[in-house]
């Protein structure tokens, strides 16, 4: 009994550590499980918790953003009837014909407005203004707002430097002179906003097939221009040739003073909302072709006639070559009125005191 007495504590004693540690590893091993389901319980609870506050944020952000551009709908919707811009775009259409064409998708004009009438027929769809799967997804709302903010709403652009080039060679001029000169007869913004640069050629510029001599131009808004305008800069250069008869400071700025008019019209000026480049067009048209208008040699012989060269191989329809010459008249009647605005101010309010008004008001609106 005494030998085997060792053996049976031997026994005993594993038994006995084998239940103690089962024991213990099945009391720690189950608090541990429900240690963990505790603390885990709260961090669940707490992400669903903060999954809500996030959710809610993100669709009163939608909603907030959504009721934005409900309002910007409804303000270009409002804008384009009060300023009766789709009756406006008939009459140039019919009154211009395809010379209208670069202006109205060049400032994405008719784009513009076929997308607003295509949101106005869509407003009542879910999603049309703002895609609930998320902001970053366009949709016909967003296209729209874009638009009225980018095209329809007047942009600020801050005036740069104003470059001159080859001024000394002008006999009488140089180019500190001319700088005094612009800035003592013209609206900064007027000029350093819409004009980036101003050169002499000392060189003529004649066609000699259409016996014509083209003594200054402006550049005009086009694809060259708007990529220029990525870059920072969409003004527009003037460039002035050196006439047959010869040049000299007077002959030089009064041939400036007409072409300074187109970077600032319609089309090319880069501050003008859509709907502000629509109602000059229209105002300067309707001035073009008053009874009373302002007489210009050189806008009156603009005619099909004289232009008829320039027509061959390029437009045969004689209707067309009447819209043709509609444009260009009332591009340049721009160009002369607010010459003889500058010129003599007080003289052209005494003898046309409806075309000085015009350019007056477009002046102010351009430059302020």
């Amino acid at each position: 009994m005494e030998g085997m007495q060792p053996k049976q504590n031997f026994l005993e004693s594993k038994n006995h550590r084998e239940r103690f540690f089962r024991k213990f590893f099945n009391r720690h091993i189950a608090l541990a499980v429900f240690s963990a389901t505790f603390a885990l319980a709260p961090e669940k609870e707490l992400y669903a918790q903060n999954t809500q506050v996030v959710e809610a944020s993100v669709k009163a952000n939608m909603d907030s953003i959504e009721s934005e551009r409900k309002s910007a709908f409804e303000n270009f919707k409002a804008l384009s009837k009060k300023e009766r811009i789709s009756q406006k775009i008939s009459k140039f259409q019919e009154l211009f014909g395809p010379a209208i064409d670069d202006f109205l998708n060049l400032h994405r004009i008719t784009r513009d407005l076929d997308s607003l009438a295509t949101l106005e027929k869509r407003k009542g769809e879910e999603n049309i203004f703002v895609n609930k799967s998320g902001l970053q997804f366009m949709t016909m709302g967003s296209v729209v707002v874009a638009a009225y903010k980018d095209r329809w709403q007047r942009q600020e652009v801050s005036p740069k430097n104003l470059s001159l080039k080859n001024i000394d060679a002008i006999p009488g001029l140089s180019a500190e002179e001319l700088r005094k000169f612009l800035n003592d007869n013209y609206p900064q913004n007027y000029i350093a906003g819409s004009i980036s640069e101003i050169e002499f050629i000392d060189h003529p510029d004649v066609n000699l097939e259409a016996g014509k001599e083209t003594l200054g131009r402006a550049e005009s808004f086009g694809m060259d221009s708007m990529l220029k305008g990525g870059s920072g800069d969409s003004r527009l250069p003037i460039k002035i040739n050196l006439p047959t008869t010869g040049i000299d400071k007077e002959t030089f700025l009064d041939i400036l003073r007409h072409e300074i008019g187109h970077p600032n019209d319609w089309n090319n000026n880069s501050v003008l909302a859509s709907s502000e480049r629509i109602g000059m067009l229209d105002e300067v048209y309707m001035r073009s072709v008053a009874q009373d208008r302002f007489m210009s040699s050189y806008v009156e012989g603009i005619s099909v006639e004289e232009l008829d060269l320039y027509f061959k191989g390029k437009v045969e329809n004689e209707k067309t070559k009447e819209q043709y010459v509609n444009y260009i008249r009332t591009n340049e009647y721009w160009a002369e009125i607010q010459r003889a605005y500058f010129s003599d101010t007080d003289k052209f309010r005494q003898e046309h005191p409806q075309d000085h008004a015009l350019v007056k008001k477009w002046v102010d609106i351009i430059s302020r």
